[in-house]
């Protein structure tokens, strides 16, 4: 085995670790997004909250995400479901803001129906290396709003 490889190796490993406790908001990175949208056939459409409540935040630490859920009116059963409309992270604030609007559902070749529907939905957004500060999530059906930190402040 080289010993150079695996000094430095090693001094590279360390050097990484000693960052990490020096994290900042520059350090957080938006890294994916994701909504996905349940009707009210789905066993986890009950355990959101009321299509009059505010969305619900609550922070993964461990996997470094924000989960956020609700439920809000959408349009049409068989043409409209939850969908994500924004996920933009500022740096400079060190603030998520999600919005959750209705968009369309695939061609299901149906024609859409008159009556109005309310899916829930869990949108899931990952960042790199740490939480923001704070997250800002709003429903655009009724205009929800609801901040939230990590730390329940």
């Amino acid at each position: 085995m080289n010993r150079r490889t695996l000094l430095g190796g090693l001094g590279g490993l360390l050097t990484t670790a000693g960052c990490l406790g020096q994290l900042t908001p520059e350090s957080a990175t938006l890294e994916s997004q994701e909504l996905t949208s349940f009707d009210p056939e789905d066993a986890f459409y009950d355990e959101t909250p009321g299509v009059r409540d505010p969305p619900k935040i609550s922070f993964v630490e461990a996997e470094t995400q924000v989960h956020v859920t609700g439920k809000l009116y959408v349009g049409s059963s068989t043409c409209n479901k939850a969908a994500l409309k924004e996920a933009s992270y500022n740096r400079q604030t060190d603030t998520l803001h999600l919005t959750v609007g209705s968009g369309d559902k695939e061609n299901t070749g149906n024609y859409c129906t008159e009556d109005e529907s309310v899916d829930a939905y869990r949108a899931v957004i990952t960042f790199r290396n740490q939480l923001p500060q704070t997250v800002v999530a709003i429903e655009e059906d009724g205009g929800t709003k609801t901040t939230a930190h990590p730390s329940g402040q």
